[in-house]
C-alpha cells in the first residue's frame, strides 16, 4: 500500500510539473512568428510558365531558388492562425525573377541561336535591355521585373489565412483544433529564445519571432 501511495504522489507531482511547464511554454509561444522556406519546384515552374520561357531558357533556371514566407500567430486567448505574408512573398517572387534573369545571362551563349542574336557579345545592361524591350515589349528591365512580380499571383488571396483555429499547450505539444472541426491534432514544438521549431510527421518548420 505504501508503494501505491508513493507512486500516486510521484504521478501527481509529475502532472503538476507538466502543467506548469505547459503554462510557461504557452506564455512563451504567444506572439507572431515568421518562417522563410524553399517553395516547391511546381511553384517555380508556374512562375516560369507565367514568364513564357522556352525550354532552352528553363533548363538554365534553378527550380529550387524560389522561397515563400509563412506567418504563424498564437494569441493569449488560445487562438492561432497561419497566413502567407503577401508583401514578403511578392518580394520573394521578385527575387526569383531576378535570379531567372541572372541565369539567362550566365547561359546567354546557348540562347544566341534561339533568338538569332549574338547575346554573348552583350553586356549585362545590353542583355537586360534586349529582354525587356525586344523579347517582352517593356519600356525597361526594371519595369519588366516589377510587372512580373506584381501580377504573377493574386496577392490579396495569398494574404488570406491558410489555417485558423484554437490551441492549448500540453507539455511540448500544441494541440490545435482547426476552425470548423472538433478533433484536435498535436504539433510538437521547441522554443529556443526567439526561434520556434514546429515538428510534424513529415518534417519540421523553423520560425523566428517577429518583434
Amino acid at each position: 500500500m505504501k508503494h501505491i501511495k508513493l507512486f500516486l504522489a510521484l504521478a501527481l507531482i509529475a502532472a503538476l510539473l507538466c502543467a506548469c511547464g505547459g503554462n510557461a511554454k504557452a506564455e512563451e509561444l504567444v506572439g507572431t512568428w515568421q518562417m522563410t522556406a524553399q517553395d516547391s519546384a511546381d511553384e517555380a515552374t508556374y512562375l516560369m510558365d507565367y514568364m513564357d520561357l522556352y525550354d532552352e531558357e528553363r533548363a538554365l533556371v534553378d527550380v529550387n531558388s524560389l522561397n515563400y514566407v509563412l506567418v504563424a500567430e498564437f494569441t493569449a486567448d488560445g487562438n492561432y492562425s497561419f497566413t502567407y505574408d503577401a508583401e514578403a512573398n511578392k518580394a520573394c517572387v521578385s527575387e526569383f525573377y531576378h535570379g531567372v534573369m541572372d541565369a539567362l545571362y550566365e547561359g546567354r551563349a546557348t540562347l544566341s541561336e534561339l533568338y538569332e542574336t549574338d547575346l554573348e557579345a552583350m553586356s549585362r545592361e545590353e542583355f537586360n535591355k534586349f529582354y525587356a524591350e525586344d523579347v517582352y515589349g517593356m519600356e525597361s528591365y526594371d519595369a519588366l521585373l516589377e510587372e512580373l512580380a506584381a501580377t504573377a499571383y493574386d496577392y490579396s488571396v495569398l494574404g488570406e489565412p491558410v489555417e485558423t483555429g484554437t490551441y492549448k499547450v500540453v507539455g511540448f505539444t500544441i494541440m490545435c483544433t482547426v476552425t470548423g472541426e472538433t478533433e484536435a491534432e498535436g504539433i510538437g514544438f521547441k522554443l529556443d529564445g526567439d526561434t520556434l521549431t514546429l515538428t510534424y510527421t513529415d518534417g519540421e518548420e523553423v520560425y523566428s519571432r517577429v518583434k
